[in-house]
């Protein structure tokens, strides 16, 4: 039994493989299951019988990135230390996992190139949507307890507008990053370019001590 349950596992994974493969290269609506199942070496039948649809494949690669993403930041807030450096191993966590991971990174690039298929995929964009406004309430939360304890002074700025910012500017890293076949040089930077964020926010808004 064991041994059934490893092998379709494996046959799952060599499915998701096939499909994040085909979709980066055709697009979400050039794809066809037909296609999936031939360079997953498997058929049709097997392929629905793991997932319900070809919308249902597609969910499931990015909710692997989301996953981890919401892990991420759940388990660094739980941590002890500052906000701002709860907040930079957060970056730090997100960045390692995604450039690190050849299969993240390409999840990644799909996600932000689906533009075109977006009718036909309305649902999940919706639910992506959602869990990105999950991972921003997580954020305003730590930074909420960090104005109310005093550790920041927001001034001009709410905990929302602070959340929104770290979040468009780690977006915008990973998106320069996989954009650029020299992803793996510009990672070991990455280090310096959120504590070019940090700097600038500590500056404006961290509490004298």
């Amino acid at each position: 039994m064991k041994k059934t349950f490893e092998e379709a596992a494996f046959t799952k994974n060599k499915i998701l493989d096939a499909a994040l493969m085909i979709f980066s290269t055709k697009g979400y609506g050039e794809t066809t299951l037909n296609e999936i199942a031939k360079a997953a070496n498997t058929t049709r039948a097997t392929v629905y019988h793991h997932f319900e649809n070809k919308k249902n494949l597609f969910a499931a690669l990015i909710n692997e990135v989301n996953t981890m993403i919401n892990d991420v930041v759940q388990s660094k807030i739980e941590d002890q230390g500052t906000t701002f450096d709860t907040l930079k191993r957060i970056s730090t966590d997100i960045l390692d996992q995604i450039l690190g991971n050849e299969k993240f990174l390409h999840t990644y690039r799909l996600i932000h190139n689906t533009q075109e298929d977006m009718p036909k995929i309305a649902d999940i964009i919706d639910i992506l949507k959602e869990r990105k406004q999950k991972i921003l309430k997580l954020i305003v939360y730590a930074l909420q307890i960090a104005v109310d304890e005093g550790e920041i002074q927001p001034k001009d700025l709410s905990p929302e507008d602070i959340a929104t910012a770290f979040l468009a500017y780690l977006s915008g890293l990973i998106h320069f990053c996989q954009q650029s076949p020299e992803h793996k040089f510009i990672k070991e930077k990455l280090d310096i370019m959120i504590d070019i964020f940090f700097a600038g926010l500590e500056k404006k808004y961290k509490s004298p001590m």
